[in-house]
């Protein structure tokens, strides 16, 4: 027990909307919300809700869409909203990407950060209206057999 060590945290990274790659995830982003579109907002028989929105976000660099699943996000947030995204995901569907936070995902309104509110949002670059056509789903990059990287390493 006296060789226990715990790790210093580091300090997240912050990107920008035009840095963002389809193949990578765990963005974090400073962003400016600026249009919501509820697509489900219901409830079920036992009475949970079922609740997916999209949103357009963005930054001094450009916007994209981003997709949540969480009604509590989506009753939080509003247009205009300054807002942390932290360890996003980037997903790809019909040659376009969209980010979405998940379980392991962050959102919160930007309050006690004022150096970090974006003030002015570039809406003539779009990123989820790029069209990538040269993406390759490639199955070993999510499903990988650990026995198979051992022997890589062996």
């Amino acid at each position: 027990m006296e060789n226990f060590k715990v790790k210093d945290l580091k300090e997240p990274e912050f990107s920008k909307v035009d840095k963002i790659k389809y193949n990578k995830n765990g963005y974090n982003l400073y962003l400016k919300i600026i249009s919501k579109n509820i697509l489900i907002d219901r409830k079920r028989i036992d009475g949970t809700r079922i609740a997916i929105c999209d949103f357009m976000v963005g930054d001094e660099t450009g916007i994209i869409k981003m997709r949540l699943r969480n009604e509590n996000y989506i009753d939080m947030l509003k247009e205009g909203d300054d807002i942390i995204v932290r360890n996003c995901k980037v997903f790809y569907i019909s040659q376009h990407i969209r980010i979405q936070v998940d379980a392991f995902g962050k959102v919160e309104i930007n309050e006690n950060e004022k150096e970090h509110i974006v003030k002015e949002v570039k809406k003539d670059k779009n990123i989820s209206d790029e069209i990538i056509e040269n993406f390759k789903f490639n199955p070993k990059q999510f499903f990988t057999n650990k026995r198979e990287d051992l022997k890589e390493i062996n």
